[in-house]
C-alpha cells in the first residue's frame, strides 16, 4: 500500500513541476469533482440496491407468514382428526 502512495506522490510531483500553478489547480479541481460525482453515483446505486433488498426481504417475510399460517391450520386440522 505504501508503494502505491509513493507512486501517487511521484506523479503529483511530476505534474506540479510540469504545469504552472493555475493548471495544477485546474487538475486538482477536476480530480475532486470527478471523485465527488463518482461517489454520488456509487451511493445512488447502493441506495437502489438497498431498496431492492428490503423489498425482497418484505416479500420473503410475507411468504414465511403464509407458510406459518398454513402450518397452524394443518396442525389444527390434525388435532381435530386425532380427537
Amino acid at each position: 500500500m505504501l508503494n502505491g502512495h509513493w507512486g501517487v506522490l511521484a506523479v503529483v510531483g511530476v505534474i506540479k513541476q510540469a504545469l504552472p500553478l493555475s493548471e495544477w489547480v485546474r487538475v486538482v479541481v477536476v480530480a475532486v469533482v470527478t471523485a465527488v460525482l463518482t461517489m454520488w453515483t456509487t451511493t445512488a446505486r447502493l441506495d437502489e440496491r438497498i431498496v431492492s433488498i428490503k423489498a425482497e426481504i418484505s416479500e420473503i417475510k410475507r411468504d414465511v407468514d403464509k407458510i406459518e399460517s398454513t402450518l397452524v391450520e394443518m396442525h389444527k386440522q390434525l388435532a381435530g382428526i386425532r380427537k
